[in-house]
């Protein structure tokens, strides 16, 4: 069984559109500059996908990321959390059969070339 990385982004994109996890979603490439009035957005990164005989599978890297907050540029932490609980939201409430959803780790950091802060929940897909 074989699936498309395209198809595979595509789910995730409706995934976490569905779910509202934010009102920007940029897939396979991060924004080079991000426009003042944006506040927060995903960026997903799909890995190899490897094929079965009966299913494929790939992990995604799903990155949360915040504008700093305040005089101080502090990490927006009420921002981030709603992200993530839509996320997990998205991940436990997915009926997609075709397409089923595990987490597998969570890290953070801080994106200098653009100013921003990160979470990151990597999933595990296993596509029938």
């Amino acid at each position: 069984m074989s699936k498309n990385i395209s198809q595979i982004e595509n789910f995730l994109s409706k995934l976490l559109t569905k779910w509202k996890v934010s009102n920007s979603v940029f897939i396979g490439k991060k924004p080079i500059t991000v426009s003042a009035s944006c506040k927060s957005f995903v960026y997903v990164d799909v890995n190899s996908v490897e094929d079965y005989d009966s299913h494929s599978s790939c992990s995604a890297s799903i990155y949360l990321y915040v504008r700093p907050k305040g005089r101080l540029q502090e990490k927006d932490l009420s921002e981030l959390d709603k992200m993530e609980g839509s996320l997990t939201e998205a991940i436990n409430g997915n009926e997609d059969s075709g397409f089923i959803v595990y987490e597998q780790w969570r890290d953070s950091g801080y994106d200098t070339a653009i100013n921003f802060f990160f979470d990151i929940v990597n999933v595990s897909i296993t596509i029938t």
